[in-house]
């Protein structure tokens, strides 16, 4: 009597299942791997973009003071030259600001900073107002800009030599 091996049988359908398995598991890798990189980057664009607003409205906070003291300056004035020459005393008290005098035009300066790496450039012009539902204040500049220059690195280390 013959004796026969019993060979295991490994059918087509057994390896296809394998392959359908290992993949939907790589895709699956990728899929979180994908994610999380898309959250870590949401996360630092909603940072960046909360630092910006709080910059903002702190400037706002002293367009609102310049805003008052110009109020002031403006009623206690009876011309245009006065109300420049009022404004010119209150505002050069204020800390936040540079103020410049261009003859009959006020021009006010100044920065905070967003981040580390940002600050927010801002520039308003005093107006005389013609008529009373005129604004006191005409923004000029309204700029986020890099902390400091940018310094490229183009240093190359080439096999271990010195540059």
């Amino acid at each position: 009597m013959k004796q026969t091996k019993q060979a295991i049988n490994i059918g087509i359908s057994s390896i296809v299942t394998v392959f359908i398995f290992i993949c939907i598991i790589i895709f699956a890798s990728l899929s979180l791997v994908s994610a999380n990189a898309d959250y870590s980057l949401s996360k630092k664009y909603a940072d960046h973009v909360s630092e910006y607003y709080t910059a903002c409205n702190q400037v706002e906070e002293w367009k609102h003071t310049i805003t008052q003291e110009l109020n002031s300056a403006l009623e206690a004035s009876v011309s245009q030259d006065d109300y420049i020459s009022q404004s010119y005393e209150a505002l050069t008290k204020m800390d936040f600001i540079t103020v410049k005098n261009d003859g009959n035009v006020l021009l006010l300066e100044g920065e905070t900073a967003i981040s580390d790496s940002q600050i927010l450039q801002f520039s308003m012009r005093v107006v005389y107002p013609k008529d009373s539902d005129l604004e006191l204040l005409q923004v000029t500049k309204w700029q986020a800009v890099p902390a400091k220059e940018w310094e490229g690195d183009n240093h190359i280390t080439v096999l271990g030599g010195e540059s």
